[in-house]
């Protein structure tokens, strides 16, 4: 449903990949008379002031980062009704937990509008999985790339399982996904012998 309301939403834009900001910051401003703007903020990555209908951005986001909360901004408008049938669906034992997974899901449209499911796939696929290339081709981070070939497991249409993992040179987790199901440790940290060379890493889950 989420992949639905997302490639719904993006097939309106009709933009290109990498054209995907302008589409989208034009749609907010065209379509909900939001208006984004790129400032100094102090403590916040972005703010949003429903009584002048502007969505700030702080300056120190990278290009990226900017795409990407505008997406989150026009799934929050967008993409709600589908983001509260699944979490009707979810049934979260108490409100808090129930406020997490809403943002998470926010957050998935909102991914999955900057890369939609059928044409990332298809890029992925023809790139043989270069990330960098493909993280150019869409205009986003190389981490975002990596987290969305985690979810590619649409059951008629699936993509090479892989897990995403995000870990500091300490070895602490802070970012773990994988539509494949893998077994991620529950409790503890990461293998000691698994010293990342970068702070993402995307791996096959085979």
């Amino acid at each position: 449903m989420l992949e639905e309301a997302a490639a719904s939403i993006a097939g309106e834009l009709v933009a290109a990949p990498a054209e995907m900001n302008h589409a989208i910051a034009k749609r907010l401003r065209r379509a909900h008379g939001l208006t984004v703007t790129v400032q100094p903020l102090e403590g916040v990555l972005r703010r949003f002031d429903s009584t002048t209908c502007r969505l700030a951005l702080a300056e120190t986001l990278l290009r990226e980062s900017r795409g990407f909360q505008m997406a989150f901004q026009l799934a929050l408008i967008e993409a709600r009704e589908a983001i509260e049938t699944v979490l009707t669906g979810a049934a979260p034992s108490s409100a808090e937990a129930a406020m997490l997974i809403r943002i998470g899901l926010f957050n998935y449209v909102a991914s999955a509008l900057l890369m939609p499911y059928e044409p990332f796939l298809a890029v992925a696929k023809t790139l043989r999985h270069d990330v960098e290339v493909i993280a150019a081709r869409f205009g986003v981070s190389w981490e975002q790339a990596c987290h969305r070939l985690s979810t590619l497991q649409r059951p008629a249409l699936r993509g090479v399982p892989f897990f995403f993992v995000r870990v500091d040179p300490a070895g602490n987790v802070s970012k773990r996904f994988s539509a494949a199901g893998f077994p991620f440790a529950r409790y503890g940290g990461s293998c000691p012998r698994w010293i990342p060379k970068t702070s993402s890493n995307a791996t096959p889950n085979t």
